[in-house]
């Protein structure tokens, strides 16, 4: 502090707000206020259509996802579903054969709820190396353009919460389709 005769690093104070349209609110209420004559610099007008074009971009975003997300869920239901019916259609003889001996409805239809349990379990793990590939393959152009959205260190960090939502999706799902299947299919 002697050599330089006052301190070079100026008193600084970032704020950030978690929804991105209160930035004006917050900016103009440090403008108007009467500590407006201490603070030098408010950098919001520099960056307010970055701002708004990122808020822009992370609301279609997320509306876009969500539609991915329905769409990709009515796939997964629609592929189950044509599955199972293809299995209990090669397995027509083997279902009458077990109700004319007198097997119960439910023990003809376990398997194939099974069967879609396990393609929910297989579809879940499946996801979660795909998802787990891409972000890796990713995660360092992110980093290079944002500098604070890790993608790798955040799917580690959860890796456990987003894999079992995963799974049990892909249960409720597989099973779900499969119930629909048998009572529409199985006529039992």
């Amino acid at each position: 502090m002697q050599e330089l005769g006052q301190n070079p690093l100026s008193a600084s104070l970032n704020i950030s707000a978690t929804d991105p349209s209160k930035y004006q609110d917050i900016s103009n209420y440090i403008e108007n206020s009467s500590y407006k004559d201490i603070i030098s610099n408010v950098n919001y007008q520099q960056n307010k259509t970055i701002i708004q074009r990122l808020s822009e971009i992370t609301k279609v975003t997320k509306e876009g996802s969500l539609l991915a997300s329905i769409l990709f869920a009515v796939i997964a239901i629609l592929v189950t579903f044509n599955t199972i019916r293809l299995a209990m259609y090669s397995l027509r003889e083997e279902i009458e054969i077990m109700r004319l001996v007198g097997a119960s409805s439910w023990y003809i239809r376990g398997p194939f709820v099974v069967e879609g349990v396990l393609f929910g379990i297989l579809s879940a793990a499946l996801t979660m190396l795909i998802t787990y590939l891409v972000v890796l393959g990713t995660s360092h152009y992110i980093l290079n353009f944002t500098s604070s959205i890790d993608l790798l260190y955040y799917l580690k960090t959860h890796f456990w919460q987003i894999f079992l939502l995963q799974l049990i999706s892909g249960i409720a799902l597989g099973t779900i389709s499969s119930m629909m299947a048998v009572r529409r299919y199985l006529n039992v």
